[in-house]
């Protein structure tokens, strides 16, 4: 996979996408914050041992008694939370961005939600190039824009760009460093 054979569009989509995987940090530190027991839990695999599994268990539960009694939805900092799983929906009071992740991996993505963070930041005004080029394409796109960003997603996958993590929920990307290729 080469970066640079990436047409405008597809570069300018893979910025956002980078953008939205980097705003993830957040949806980390508040479930980090709010609920670290469900990260813990998230780290659990099922290649870890048999002896590791009464640790992990008397460990799991020590912080699940510490912080079950914080309640699925409220307010973290200046967002508005939804606990979910082992994950997290966050919405900016002000600005109404959404972020919305599932641990553990903060690179993975889940290609709905990314939707939806475009979504919001196609309708905020915004100086951003790589937005700029998504609105533009867009315009002259004849259907939905969820699909519009599907096919290149698509695309950015079948380029190497994008990955499947192993896993069963095919909503999910984890996007590929530049840096990997160099």
């Amino acid at each position: 996979m080469d970066i640079m054979r990436l047409t405008t569009l597809q570069s300018a989509m893979y910025s956002l996408i980078w953008e939205y995987v980097d705003r993830q940090q957040i949806a980390l530190q508040a479930l980090n914050h709010l609920r670290p027991d469900l990260v813990f839990f998230s780290h659990r695999t099922a290649a870890d041992g048999e002896s590791e599994d009464e640790a992990f268990l008397q460990e799991f539960i020590r912080l699940n008694r510490l912080y079950t009694h914080v309640a699925y939805n409220g307010e973290w900092d200046e967002w508005e939370y939804m606990i979910h799983g082992m994950g997290i929906r966050l919405i900016h009071t002000v600005t109404k961005q959404p972020i919305e992740w599932d641990a553990p991996n903060v690179h993975c993505f889940d290609c709905y939600w990314l939707v939806n963070y475009l979504e919001w930041y196609v309708a905020f005004d915004v100086e951003d190039e790589a937005l700029r080029i998504i609105q533009s394409a867009y315009k002259n796109y004849q259907g939905k824009f969820r699909d519009f960003t599907f096919g290149i997603i698509d695309q950015l996958q079948r380029m190497g760009v994008l990955l499947r993590p192993n896993t069963d929920n095919w909503n999910k990307y984890v996007i590929v460093s530049a840096d990997d290729y160099f």
